[in-house]
């Protein structure tokens, strides 16, 4: 009887891991493909720059800021994902 419930038991959360963790996967490649992109879309704009704008905007400490801003929006997609991958329903 206890052996039966056991295994039962422990399909279901090997289920529900397996879930989770394809679930977390396909969320992770997304993020990570937007990301890139996003981080593509601003380095080529950078890049068409003339030489004094990329000095002036250097010294001023833009490429630090446009990092710390796209790090920003990295951590508050991550939280507003947070709690909708937090809870899986059994199927």
């Amino acid at each position: 009887m206890w052996a039966q419930l056991m295994v039962a038991l422990a399909g279901a959360m090997a289920t529900r891991a397996a879930i989770a963790v394809g679930i977390g996967w396909i969320t992770y490649a997304g993020f990570t493909a937007l990301v890139s992109a996003l981080t593509s879309s601003v380095l080529t704009a950078w890049g068409g720059l003339s030489g004094s704008t990329l000095q002036f905007l250097a010294l001023s400490g833009a490429n630090t800021a446009i990092g710390i801003v796209l790090g920003a929006y990295a951590v508050r997609a991550t939280l507003a994902a947070l709690p909708r991958l937090g809870k899986v329903s059994a199927a």
